[in-house]
């Protein structure tokens, strides 16, 4: 069975407005032997609002395939305008 490993997360930016697209970065290595997937998943984190939301809400998911000693980075991104309803309101 395969073994990934994965860095840190890197965001391009810490804050976002209307009509951004959030950017996010990782490298993944598969340190096994044999072949493996991994399945990267972003969660948007439930605030204190007017609107009852989730604790963390999965937001955007992609399963990366990686032969054997592979190495990649991996990126999403995210359109700020299709969450910013929920984050937004008061």
């Amino acid at each position: 069975m395969g073994s990934i490993r994965r860095g840190e997360v890197v965001p391009r930016a810490i804050h976002f407005t209307s009509g951004d697209t959030i950017t996010f970065s990782i490298e993944i290595q598969n340190t096994g032997q044999r072949e493996g997937s991994y399945v990267l998943q972003v969660y948007l984190l439930g605030r204190v609002s007017s609107v009852t939301t989730s604790a963390k809400q999965l937001v955007a998911f992609q399963r990366v395939y990686l032969d054997a000693g592979e190495k990649r980075r991996v990126r999403m991104e995210l359109e700020v305008e299709r969450y910013l309803p929920v984050l937004d309101r008061e």
